[in-house]
């Protein structure tokens, strides 16, 4: 598996995976790729144990974004976004919004550079820390919560 194959299915993985082995690739070659990508945006917050043992499970409802990926010679790039939902579960769990871009420099130092935003959260143990949605499949959502 060549390296941008690795940089567009695991994201979150470039800083480590860029740097495990270069090639010098060939100098008149274009790759484009197009996949999906199920990064985990998922985010566990838990109180002071003195004050609670309970755990608030925030995840993202748009869970699969696609990305398309170009590279020609020594250069990348990779843009992605977030994949529709349903409107129904626009309603149970909130709506949320993606954007990626990702640029670079292949060689042997690889720079890269990134503009990564998440918006919108629900909490999925709901019933968990609020009574009020105990057997009511709408989750608590924080649309108002954001990941850079």
């Amino acid at each position: 598996m060549n390296i941008q194959k690795i940089l567009l299915i695991t994201p979150l993985l470039i800083s480590t995976a860029a740097f495990s082995s270069w090639t010098k690739q060939s100098d008149d070659i274009l790759k484009v790729e197009l996949g999906v990508v199920t990064p985990n945006y998922s985010v566990e917050v838990q109180a002071p144990k003195e004050i609670s043992k309970k755990v608030a499970k925030y995840q993202p409802h748009a869970a699969s974004k696609t990305a398309l990926g170009i590279s020609y010679r020594n250069l990348g790039a990779t843009l992605s976004w977030a994949n529709p939902t349903k409107p129904e579960d626009d309603a149970k769990f909130g709506k949320s919004s993606s954007t990626d871009f990702q640029f670079r420099f292949f060689g042997k130092r690889t720079y890269e550079f990134f503009y990564s935003s998440y918006k919108g959260y629900y909490i999925e143990n709901s019933e968990d820390l609020d009574p009020a949605f105990v057997g009511n499949p709408v989750k608590i959502q924080r649309p108002d919560l954001c990941q850079w």
